[in-house]
């Protein structure tokens, strides 16, 4: 399918395609390791989509930042977005205006890299880079987390790109969450995964 700025077509029936009327605000097309993503210039692209209100949920986004500084990959404009931080070694996930910071060794920038939420019904929540969990480990929060807005959450707008998205409604079994992180790092090629990521492909249950 040709690329078009104006909407980024979801992948599965029922969910919300992302769009941006306004051609100034679209995304340009750019690529991470020569494979078409959505390109944001870090000023005023965005890209807008019925809003989701997740209580148990898995997300997982496959990016690449310019430079290491706040970008916001996913929010609501509001009290809730996903933020690589400055520096290389902390993700924030904020829930409803709790901030969750999670510690990585590294998180580098012009290379592509995956980033993982996870959260249980009982709101046991954890956060993934190419499929090492932080060593922060678990938080809990019950809180919704509601996004509708991809790469801007007001400020901190994201100066890179975003390949893919993918979000459900509930948190995946281990197994099959694993085994999702291995196809996207294979596919985008994520050439550095963490020390300690999986390496074996495990049946998609």
């Amino acid at each position: 399918m040709a690329f078009d700025p104006s909407i980024w077509y979801s992948q599965i029936p029922g969910k919300p395609d992302a769009v941006q009327g306004t051609a100034a605000f679209q995304p340009s097309e750019g690529s991470i390791n020569e494979i078409s993503a959505r390109r944001f210039d870090g000023l005023d692209d965005e890209m807008t989509f019925t809003a989701q209100n997740l209580s148990a949920m898995t997300m997982m986004v496959v990016f690449s930042r310019d430079f290491s500084d706040d970008y916001v990959l996913l929010g609501d404009g509001a009290t809730n977005k996903l933020e690589i931080d400055s520096g290389e070694s902390t993700i924030t996930l904020t829930i409803n205006g709790t901030d969750y910071v999670f510690s990585f060794v590294v998180i580098s920038s012009d290379i592509a890299q995956l980033v993982t939420i996870t959260r249980t019904s009982g709101g046991t929540t954890r956060c993934y880079l190419d499929g090492v969990e932080s060593s922060t480990g678990a938080i809990v929060n019950t809180d919704t987390f509601t996004i509708s807005k991809i790469g801007t959450n007001t400020d901190e707008n994201l100066l890179g790109a975003i390949g893919e998205i993918k979000v459900w409604a509930k948190h995946l079994p281990d197994a099959v969450r694993i085994q999702k992180e291995l196809d996207l790092i294979a596919k985008w090629e994520v050439s550095s995964p963490a020390p300690g990521a999986p390496t074996v492909p495990i049946r998609d249950l």
